[in-house]
C-alpha cells in the first residue's frame, strides 16, 4: 500500500540535466507528477470518486493546492545521487548511487546571510528551502517582540506580499496550450529541474558517507556554500527563487482549478484577471497556511466543512459547480470575486509541511 508521504515529491537525478521523462530513477507511479495528473482526472470526472486512492473531488482540490506548491520547490523534484566514495553520480547513466532525498540527508553550512541565518548551523538543506527561504521574504523581526506583536507584524507582511502577488502577473507563468491539462505537473517538473541543479551546484558537498536512517540506506554529509560567480549569497539567491516560484505557483493553481472545474474547458490558460478594489478585511487576523505549515489542519477542516454542506448525495448541475467554486474561493470568509480565487491559490500554495516525508 503506498504511503501518502510518497505523493509530495519525485527524485530526478540532477547531475546531468534531464527531463522527467528521460529516465526512470527517482520516478514512481505515486510521485508528485503522477498525483497531480490523478487529481486533475478526478476533478474532470475521468477517474470516479470511488477510486482506490479514495480521492474525491473536494479532496482533489485540497491535494492540488498542496502539490502545486510542492512541485515549485526545487528540492521536491530534483535530487543528487552519490556513490560509495561520496562523489556525485547519475544513476540514469549506469552509475549506481544513493540519493540525498531532496537534501534531507545533508546539513547546510552558510557562508553569507543575516545574523539570524548565520546563528543557525543545523539546517537540513531541504528544510532550509521549505522554511527559511520562504520566511526570508518577510521582514526580520526582533526576538524581543511579544508573541502577539510578532503575529500581528507577520500577518501584515503576509497580506502585503499576497496583495502584490495577486496584483502583478508573474513572468512566464502560463503553460503552453500544447500541453494537456493532466500533463501540467510534468511540464512544471521539467521547468524546475534546472533550478534544482543550480541549488546543488552552488554548494560543495563534503564528508558524504553511507549511513542508516530508520533502517534505510542513505547518503549523509554536509553541503557548504560556495562563492558563486554572481557573488549572490545562497540565502539571498534561494529567497529570490522562492518568491518567484511561489508567485507562479499561485497563478498556476488558480488556472489549473478553473480549467479542471469548468465543463467543456480547453487547455488554453484562463485570461488574466483584472485588478479590483480591495475588499474590507475582518478586524481579527485569520491564520494563513501560505507561510505557516502548522495551520494546515484547521484550514483543511474549513474546506472539508464547506464540502460537506451538500450532504452525502452528490449535487448536480449548477449546484455542483457552485459548491466546487466555493471550495476554490475560500479566503478569510469572503467568497467569489476573481481576485479572491487567486489569493486563495497563493495562500494555499506552500513549500513546506512537517507531515510530508521530506520532513520526517
Amino acid at each position: 500500500m503506498p504511503s501518502h508521504h510518497w505523493f509530495h515529491y519525485t527524485d530526478v537525478p540532477i547531475l546531468n540535466l534531464e527531463k522527467y521523462s528521460d529516465g526512470k530513477t527517482g520516478r514512481t507511479q505515486w510521485d508528485i507528477v503522477h498525483m497531480i495528473s490523478y487529481c486533475v482526472d478526478v476533478l474532470r470526472g475521468e477517474i470516479p470518486e470511488n477510486n482506490p486512492r479514495k480521492i474525491t473531488r473536494p479532496i482533489a482540490v485540497i491535494l492540488l493546492a498542496h502539490y502545486v506548491g510542492d512541485i515549485h520547490q526545487p528540492l521536491h523534484v530534483g535530487a543528487e545521487y552519490f556513490n560509495q566514495a561520496g562523489q556525485a553520480v547519475d544513476p540514469d547513466k549506469n552509475q549506481p548511487g544513493t540519493e540525498d532525498e531532496g537534501g534531507n540527508t545533508l546539513m547546510l553550512r552558510l557562508s553569507h546571510g543575516t545574523p539570524e541565518e548565520m546563528a543557525h548551523c543545523g539546517y537540513k538543506l531541504h528544510g532550509f528551502w521549505d522554511y527559511e527561504a520562504v520566511m526570508a521574504n518577510l521582514p526580520w523581526l526582533s526576538p524581543t517582540l511579544s508573541k502577539e506583536e510578532r503575529y500581528q507584524k507577520i500577518e501584515q507582511a503576509k497580506r502585503k506580499l499576497i496583495d502584490r502577488l495577486v496584483k502583478d502577473q508573474p513572468e512566464n507563468w502560463q503553460t503552453p496550450p500544447s500541453v494537456a491539462l493532466k500533463n501540467y505537473g510534468e511540464f512544471w517538473a521539467d521547468e524546475i529541474l534546472p533550478i534544482a541543479r543550480e541549488a546543488h551546484e552552488r554548494l560543495q558537498f563534503i564528508k558524504v558517507h553511507e549511513t542508516l536512517d530508520q533502517g534505510r540506506k542513505v547518503m549523509a554529509g554536509y553541503a557548504r556554500e560556495k562563492n558563486a560567480p554572481d557573488r549572490v549569497g545562497y540565502a539571498d539567491w534561494s529567497a529570490k527563487i522562492v518568491r518567484e516560484e511561489l508567485h507562479k505557483a499561485g497563478w498556476r493553481l488558480a488556472d489549473l482549478l478553473q480549467q479542471a472545474l469548468t465543463t467543456g474547458s480547453t487547455n488554453a490558460p484562463a485570461p488574466p484577471i483584472p485588478a479590483e478594489p480591495r475588499s474590507a478585511q475582518p478586524t481579527s487576523p485569520t491564520p494563513s497556511a501560505g507561510f505557516d505549515s502548522r495551520r494546515r489542519g484547521c484550514e483543511q477542516q474549513r474546506v472539508l466543512e464547506i464540502a460537506k454542506q451538500g450532504g452525502s448525495a452528490a449535487p448536480s448541475g449548477d449546484g455542483k459547480q457552485m459548491r466546487l467554486r466555493r471550495l476554490i474561493n475560500i479566503e478569510q470568509g469572503l467568497l467569489d470575486p476573481p481576485k479572491k480565487k487567486i489569493a486563495f491559490a497563493v495562500k494555499r500554495t506552500r513549500f513546506f509541511n512537517k507531515q510530508t516525508a521530506r520532513d520526517d
